[in-house]
């Protein structure tokens, strides 16, 4: 996506811990380089569990793929024949050596697939592969919306399981085609329309939310704006876990929270493309979102019976913000070893019946205990995107925690915990409180007693 920033190239990384399936089948997994932005998602426990991506196909939409044949990262990675296109001139040729291609499909393509052990090894390298050109790199013109939407459809005739795309379209060279971010509203581009049709045919798609949060246009950039469970709009962060500040954000036009998820996408570690045995170090959300994508990837191998939708929620409530969820990092960074363990039997909560809490427990809620579940909606029969608070009052009616402000829909069902805490940090005395969900002046609660 446009705004990626160039940063000089990382040291030789010296020796790397040994990590990786450690189950008696295979040999310890040495990172290397990448072993950092694997370790921040849990990655390399998921792959010590036996889980790769093996069996899993997955399509990479994106620009050239540049050098991606004869890196030495990239050389044990076997593209089946008739597992490349590009729609942008007509051919199977995706390595494009004319003066346009800068190689960021090979970029893409390393951070999930590369396996040199002990010098660079990707989230999904035990996938396979299907790379497809839909990116003109010259001009920016809607055709390459069209583009997108013949890859994805080449996918799904391939019966990929998962698309991972790091394009993404607002404005356009002629002013006329560039959208507004009312577009931005999960079903108005071209694009998204095609995401939304890929989703409806079981592939799980993850887009990068763009680079744009610098810049006069912050919002998050078509097909990101699909609604959370049919796409995973993919944010950047740093080392620490600090969101990127290039990474573009949310709502989406339709109140819909943005990014879903996040990951490494600042001074990320790259193959090179014009170095067959180098590397080089940028930034952007277009490599937290094949990072990501890995991960999906060894979770689709690990959960056959799963869903993408299913797959979309494990990550989502397992990650670092599930309780909070913000137009900033979303739901937060994965933990891949926790999606691995969800359990599926908490998915599939209907929509509340009217505007209200449901309280899951445990109430009395006791200090040193488990964290008050709760569930809250605006109910089946509201029409259109309105803006809920839910807080905790105390038996005077002094408001003590904010839990939740933020826009809903009528489908949403949105779950979050309370831990006994005051906005403060500090613990509640114990008593009797309130947790309320209020909007356009209607207000329902659930009382909760607190034991100290």
């Amino acid at each position: 996506v446009p705004g990626m920033v160039e940063l000089p190239s990382e040291p030789p990384a010296g020796a790397a811990p040994a990590h990786g399936r450690q189950d008696g089948q295979a040999p310890p997994i040495d990172y290397g380089r990448s072993l950092a932005m694997l370790a921040q998602m849990n990655v390399p426990a998921v792959h010590d569990s036996g889980y790769i991506g093996t069996g899993v196909l997955v399509c990479i939409l994106d620009d050239g793929f540049k050098g991606h044949d004869t890196h030495v990262a990239l050389q044990s990675v076997v593209i089946a024949a008739g597992m490349r296109r590009d729609f942008v001139d007509g051919d199977t040729v995706v390595t494009n050596p004319s003066p346009e291609s800068i190689g960021h499909g090979t970029w893409v393509m390393g951070c999930i697939a590369a396996n040199l052990p002990g010098v660079y090894v990707g989230s999904g390298f035990g996938a396979q592969f299907a790379l497809a050109r839909t990116e003109a790199d010259l001009t920016e013109t809607p055709v390459e919306m069209l583009y997108w939407g013949m890859g994805a459809e080449w996918a799904d005739s391939l019966g990929a399981d998962l698309i991972t795309s790091s394009l993404g379209y607002t404005t356009f060279d002629n002013p006329i085609d560039s959208y507004s971010y009312s577009d931005m509203d999960g079903h108005t581009t071209d694009v998204t329309r095609a995401a939304e049709i890929a989703a409806s045919k079981g592939i799980l798609v993850l887009n990068a939310v763009g680079n744009e949060g610098n810049l006069g246009w912050h919002y998050l950039i078509a097909p990101s704006d699909v609604r959370t469970d049919s796409l995973i709009a993919v944010g950047a962060v740093d080392s620490n876990g600090v969101v990127g500040s290039f990474s573009s954000y949310g709502p989406s036009a339709s109140g819909f929270t943005k990014p879903d998820l996040a990951a490494r996408g600042v001074s990320v570690t790259l193959v090179s493309t014009s170095n067959p045995t180098g590397y080089t170090t940028l930034s952007g959300t277009s490599f937290a979102t094949p990072l990501l994508a890995g991960l999906a990837t060894c979770l689709l191998q690990a959960r056959p019976t799963w869903t993408p939708v299913l797959i979309s929620r494990a990550l989502r409530e397992t990650a670092s913000n599930a309780d909070t969820p913000d137009n900033r990092i979303g739901w937060g960074i994965p933990d891949g070893l926790a999606a691995l363990g969800w359990d599926p039997s908490t998915a599939g909560v209907p929509p509340l019946p009217s505007f209200g809490v449901r309280m899951l427990g445990p109430n009395p809620l006791r200090a040193g205990g488990g964290p008050l579940r709760i569930q809250f909606g605006l109910g089946q029969s509201h029409l259109g995107v309105t803006a809920v608070r839910v807080r905790v009052f105390d038996a005077q009616g002094r408001a003590v925690r904010e839990l939740f402000a933020g826009s809903l829909t009528s489908d949403q069902t949105v779950a979050l915990s309370w831990d006994g805490r005051g906005n403060d940090g500090e613990s509640v005395r114990g008593g009797l409180y309130v947790i309320a969900l209020e909007s356009g002046g209607h207000r329902r609660g659930v009382r909760v007693v607190v034991l100290p």
